[in-house]
């Protein structure tokens, strides 16, 4: 309201001036992200996790997690998910779309030799005879015990077909493996796409 009375403002539709539309502002800025592609947050996070055991078997020798792969569970209840989720084939995870995505890999070791060293490794390629490693950790331990690895790391995927993504394991020594349960997650990938390319 000004000096002599008179009601002044911003003009919004037709409206009298100084009455202004809110929620026809707020639908105009949400048609407006979604136009230019900058809608914020979080739109696809998806979790695995292998039901049993894969055996390092021979020494000095890759091994990718091939076998026993779900849906993440805890307690026989599936865990969640936002979105389009990967899939799986043969241990090979595909991505629903291209982006930006953050992937962690949780894994349990064991063996049944001592002092053995290990490697878990998360690769990126077309399929699973890659060498190209996103991220790579080492553990070790006396006969008998598990460790715990936790691997990470930010992918820019601008070709689905091309860039996919697989688990694998390598030892020094013989009586290695990754530790996998049916209702626990032991060793899991989890994949959070953050944002477009």
């Amino acid at each position: 309201i000004n000096g002599t009375g008179t009601l002044t403002g911003i003009s919004v539709g037709g409206l009298p001036d100084g009455i202004v539309d809110t929620d026809m502002i707020a639908a105009s800025a949400v048609t407006a992200a979604k136009a230019s592609g900058s809608v914020k947050g979080i739109t696809m996070a998806d979790r695995w996790s292998i039901t049993g055991n894969t055996n390092l078997t021979n020494a000095n020798t890759y091994y990718v997690v091939t076998a026993n792969w779900q849906k993440s569970t805890a307690a026989g209840s599936n865990t969640g998910a936002v979105g389009s989720a990967m899939t799986e084939s043969s241990g090979v995870f595909t991505f629903p779309s291209t982006g930006i995505y953050y992937i962690v890999y949780d894994c349990i070791t064991g063996t049944s030799n001592d002092q053995v060293n290990m490697w878990s490794y998360i690769t990126v390629g077309a399929d699973n005879t890659s060498t190209n490693d996103l991220s790579v950790k080492a553990s070790s331990g006396d006969s008998g015990t598990m460790n715990t690895v936790t691997g990470s790391g930010l992918l820019d995927v601008t070709d689905t077909s091309a860039q996919k993504v697989f688990v694998r394991g390598y030892a020094a020594n013989t009586g290695c493996y990754i530790s996998g349960n049916a209702n626990n997650q032991r060793t899991a990938i989890t994949f959070i796409r953050l944002g477009d390319t």
